[in-house]
């Protein structure tokens, strides 16, 4: 919600300044309804917003219930996933794909329709690495368990190593859970 009040009175000031700019402020307002109707939304929305702040937190105090917010992290440990990958070759010289696989056991009241998983991988040698997120879909409910596949990148730079002309596989990767989605 904020982030749409957000948008709405960007494209309200947006619209607002260039009309300023080629009309000027008295023609803006007077002459046309549409630009009078961006600056009344642009100033009123938000108005309105905070003079019906006091009557939300009233139904707070008048209730007793607080909204239910929760928190990424904490669904993110309501979880309990086992994760594991391997980089296999692509038809490209020097490139190579980290696939992940596992299974997500979903403790928390709320259904689950995807996760991210993160990974950094040693590129070239010298110490450089690449870091990928990529976001896999899986629908788990709560209190339920499936499993779950997905190709993290594909596009991997392998290292350099001696005796060797091309580029090889990493030896190592590290990756971790980096979020959980629910479904809104």
């Amino acid at each position: 919600m904020a982030e749409s009040d957000g948008i709405l009175i960007a494209v309200g000031l947006l619209m607002t300044v260039v009309a300023v700019l080629v009309y000027g402020v008295g023609w803006l307002i007077v002459a046309t309804p549409f630009m009078r109707w961006c600056l009344i939304s642009v100033v009123g929305i938000p108005a309105l917003r905070v003079l019906l702040l006091p009557f939300d937190i009233l139904t707070i105090w008048w209730t007793g219930e607080y909204p239910e917010v929760v928190f990424a992290d904490e669904l993110k440990a309501r979880t309990h996933v086992t994760l594991s990958t391997q980089i296999s070759t692509t038809r490209r010289s020097g490139k190579f794909t980290l696939l992940a696989q596992g299974s997500l056991t979903n403790n928390s009241d709320r259904e689950i329709e995807s996760i991210s998983v993160w990974c950094r991988v040693p590129k070239l040698g010298f110490g450089d690495s690449e870091a990928v997120v990529r976001r896999i879909a899986v629908t788990v409910a709560p209190r339920e368990t499936k499993s779950f596949s997905g190709e993290i990148a594909s596009d991997l730079t392998g290292i350099a190593k001696t005796s060797h002309v091309a580029l090889q596989v990493p030896d190592q990767h590290f990756c971790r859970l980096d979020r959980v989605y629910t479904s809104t």
